[in-house]
């Protein structure tokens, strides 16, 4: 008889007494059986995974902007030689409506495309402040073109629209106005940046899933020793057992998640630091929100999923008595 075994039959007949003596059991086993240790093992593996895709991400935005504005650049240059060439050979009593308008503007904005240019690729010898004022003043500029009802044809093949722009203009002018300096790329993964990411529809789902495998795991891995067996010949209900193994689950898992988090944490925030809490994030609506607002908002949705994953196996064991092998090996593909 196993140690598991022995301190089921020594359960009292109380109902309180008796889920409190499951608890204990079940933890004891889940530490005995280095279960704990393998849930912190998957948890760091997961934070592994989700520390390469953030830096995946900060290389992928780095080398789009470049490139971004390595093609705008001149085509902005060749509109503003055009139109000032134009603008010089026109007399004035000639001029078209909002002539003169669209080549100053057009200028203006070439010289903040260009500035902002070569500011972003040696930010070690430029103050951030004017990188971030030129950034603002080329939307700032294509906003004023669409205002006065110019043609946008030409830029429109960059991925330059309406929306962009006034995402832009707001991403850069809370820069200056809150005075916080950028980060290299708005996915740095510093501590703030790393926790973000947990969240994220790319990360989300191979957190659930990695939840499920454990959880299953923990609820599911006596089945073939003859515990059971000897469970059902006593009188103790079958869902005060399954309600007992899930919350033990829980807490193994959340214990591990915590303590897994804070020890991979140290990694992000040696190398990059903390973050700000205020720091403006570009949301899929093209609005601009913090960090502490989309935690806000994450943060409950998220354990609400989990809370709603863990609710579903409950209930879905309770209904499958039969084939508990199956059961067991079906439990992540719920997902």
């Amino acid at each position: 008889m196993s140690a598991h075994e022995a301190a089921i039959l020594r359960i009292p007949a109380g109902q309180g007494d008796c889920m409190r003596a499951l608890l204990y059991a079940e933890i004891r086993k889940s530490w005995k059986a280095k279960r704990f240790l393998v849930s912190v093992l998957a948890f760091l593996c997961f934070f592994a995974a989700v520390y390469a895709i953030a830096l995946k991400k900060e290389r992928a935005y780095g080398d789009a902007l470049v490139m971004q504005l390595h093609y705008e650049n001149p085509v902005a240059d060749n509109q503003c030689q055009t139109l000032l060439f134009n603008l010089q050979r026109t007399p004035k009593e000639e001029e078209a409506p909002k002539q003169r308008e669209e080549a100053y503007l057009r200028c203006d904005i070439q010289y903040a495309t260009s500035s902002w240019t070569n500011m972003q690729q040696s930010p070690e010898y430029f103050d951030w402040h004017d990188t971030v004022r030129y950034a603002k003043e080329r939307a700032l500029g294509y906003q004023k073109l669409q205002e006065l009802g110019l043609s946008m044809d030409m830029v429109k093949e960059l991925g330059i629209t309406k929306d962009t722009l006034h995402r832009d203009h707001t991403y850069y002018a809370y820069f200056l106005n809150h005075d916080i300096k950028p980060y290299t790329s708005p996915y740095e993964p510093t501590l703030l940046d790393f926790l973000m990411q947990i969240v994220q529809q790319d990360t989300m789902l191979l957190l659930l899933l990695v939840v499920g495998v454990l959880m299953a795991d923990q609820i599911c891995h006596d089945f073939e020793s003859g515990t059971y067996k000897l469970i059902y010949s006593m009188p103790i209900s079958r869902g005060t057992l399954l309600i007992a193994k899930l919350l033990t689950a829980s807490f193994v898992i959340l214990l591990s998640f915590t303590i897994a988090l804070l020890l991979f944490s140290i990694l992000p925030l040696l190398q990059h630091g903390l973050g700000s809490m205020q720091y403006p994030y570009i949301v899929r609506s093209y609005e601009v929100s913090t960090w502490s607002s989309l935690m806000i908002k994450a943060v409950p949705l998220s354990m609400l999923v989990v809370l709603c994953y863990i609710v579903r196996q409950h209930g879905w064991h309770l209904g499958r008595r039969r084939c508990p092998i199956r059961c067991c090996v079906s439990a992540p593909f719920c997902l």
